[in-house]
């Protein structure tokens, strides 16, 4: 059994190697970096949990979490996705107030 393990396994090694782009592995900075992108792009915590959560398989079809691992990435990624939106408000009001000012005379 394991001489059928290490054949198919070598060449399935041997297809990826000639077949595949570089890999890369994705870290949690560049997860949590997504979302809180996201709000500036516009999605909502709904929307962009399904769409990065299915990209980095991280959530089922519904958008729950697959792992223990993943819930807790997901929760940090809420908090900053939250943070995002706060900040974007905050500077859509400053914005505003800005554009308020009357020029001085």
């Amino acid at each position: 059994m394991d001489m059928l393990e290490a054949r198919r396994r070598k060449k399935f090694e041997g297809f990826v190697t000639t077949h595949s782009s570089s890999e890369h592995e994705v870290t949690e900075d560049e997860i949590l970096i997504d979302f809180e992108q996201a709000v500036w792009d516009g999605l909502a915590w709904k929307q962009a949990l399904i769409a990065f959560g299915r990209e980095y398989g991280l959530t089922d079809e519904c958008g729950r979490p697959l792992t223990a691992w993943d819930r807790r990435l997901l929760a940090k990624a809420r908090k900053v996705h939250s943070r995002a939106k706060r900040d974007q408000r905050e500077n859509e009001k400053a914005k505003r107030e800005f554009f308020k000012m009357k020029a001085p005379e």
